[in-house]
């Protein structure tokens, strides 16, 4: 096969997991991949991304989905940032190596911000109480805030279009973002999860609209990428 040839590849944690198997996925063009860990962090997609993509000389077209577990293990935010630059080099290097005529990238998602893992503006409404968390709730809000906006600069830096996941789920008021509380009654789910502060997951319909939305990924920045002598 020409190593010019692109490989479309998603490395990602549990938040896709078991999209290949539904009839409603989207069509993806060209050859796609899903290495998914489940319960992944950063480093064990990198660990993948070694094992079974870089011996390929094939072009690299990467979206990265991972970061998540690395916060809810307790790693700082700059352990995860320097992870996730791991991926960059690697998907580099591979490129350099194999003299592609258009270098490979990686773009990368922003997190997710779970119910599970960060509590954000809850509306003074009774009803809307078991969104209050406990006193010994750990806020990791602002860890998350702090990797995204890095994410944000090493896709820009790279002049990659990537995928804001830290929407989902969310409205951005003129205060602060807020959880839409999917949990009150006729609310469309968007966790798979029932209980609040148990809330990390995507429910499967979510996870089939991000498929939707990494689709328009790719083809972005196919157009985006340019030669290199």
């Amino acid at each position: 096969m020409d190593k010019n040839v692109s490989r479309r590849v998603i490395l990602c944690n549990s938040t896709l997991y078991g999209v290949w198997d539904r009839q409603e996925l989207p069509n993806i063009s060209g050859h796609l991949k899903i290495e998914c860990i489940v319960g992944g962090k950063v480093r064990d997609l990198a660990r993948a991304l070694r094992k079974n993509l870089i011996s390929c000389p094939n072009r690299l077209e990467i979206v990265v989905i991972a970061g998540i577990e690395n916060i809810a293990g307790g790693d700082e935010a700059l352990t995860v940032i320097e992870e996730l630059k791991d991926i960059k080099r690697l998907v580099g290097e591979h490129s350099k190596v194999a003299r592609h005529k258009t270098p490979g990238y990686a773009s990368i998602c922003t997190l997710r911000l779970p119910p599970k893992l960060c509590s954000l503006r809850v509306s003074d409404v009774p009803e809307l109480a078991e969104w209050k968390p406990s006193p010994g709730f750990v806020n990791r809000y602002p860890l998350i805030k702090n990797v995204n906006e890095a994410i944000k600069k090493m896709n820009l830096d790279d002049d990659l279009n990537f995928l804001n996941i830290h929407l989902q789920g969310i409205k951005m008021l003129k205060s602060g973002p807020q959880h839409k509380f999917d949990s009150r009654p006729g609310s469309t789910r968007i966790w798979r999860e029932a209980a609040v502060f148990e809330k990390l997951h995507f429910t499967m319909e979510n996870k089939l609209k991000i498929m939707q939305y990494l689709q328009n990924t790719f083809a972005s920045n196919e157009k985006k990428v340019v030669e290199v002598d």
